[in-house]
């Protein structure tokens, strides 16, 4: 398996990683009524980042114990295998050819923390993502894991996040710096 190349990962004391433990800070006293299980982020546009904070925020919830698992569920332009050096076999095999789970739930690197791909690009992401499947997918997993974040594709080119935020406890919103 490849390194995972994330500086959350490299190195835990940086202030990057410290940055990253902020905003898992955050998350959990946003949740104090209603603890925040299921999260998305995403972004405006393309390219702002949203995969390298979903998967860092993932490996400090992970290093804190929490029991994590992250989907990637922008089926447009998935990205996550590719940051933890995994087969691209995840939620669209699950849905599309009734994959077992135990096939697409891949061990990461780091302790704690399990991902699903998004697996073969679909002709129809939408239609996926809002299926009663993923909707009884999100329900079981809730009982398994503490938190379970989904790396969704931007807002403006494409309905995916909105339509799969119904099923979330929050929405975190990436905007690239310095625009």
């Amino acid at each position: 398996m490849e390194k995972i190349n994330l500086t959350a990962y490299k190195d835990p004391k940086s202030p990057i990683s410290e940055a990253y433990r902020t905003i898992r800070t955050n998350i959990q006293f946003a949740g104090v009524d209603k603890p925040m299980q299921v999260i998305i982020v995403t972004s405006a546009t393309p390219n702002e980042g949203k995969s390298t904070v979903i998967s860092s925020l993932a490996v400090v919830l992970a290093q804190a114990g929490k029991k994590v698992l992250l989907m990637d569920c922008d089926f447009r332009n998935p990205t996550l295998h590719k940051l933890f050096g995994l087969e691209n076999k995840g939620t669209t095999n699950y849905v599309a050819t009734n994959e077992p789970l135990a096939n697409i739930l891949q061990q990461a690197e780091q302790e704690n923390l399990t991902v699903i791909p998004s697996g073969p690009v679909p002709p129809n992401p939408s239609e996926i993502l809002t299926s009663q499947k993923i909707a009884i997918l999100l329900e079981k997993f809730k009982k398994e894991y503490d938190y379970i974040l989904l790396d969704t594709p931007p807002v403006l080119p494409v309905t995916d996040a909105s339509a799969l935020s119904t099923k979330a406890d929050g929405v975190l919103l990436v905007v690239a710096s310095n625009s």
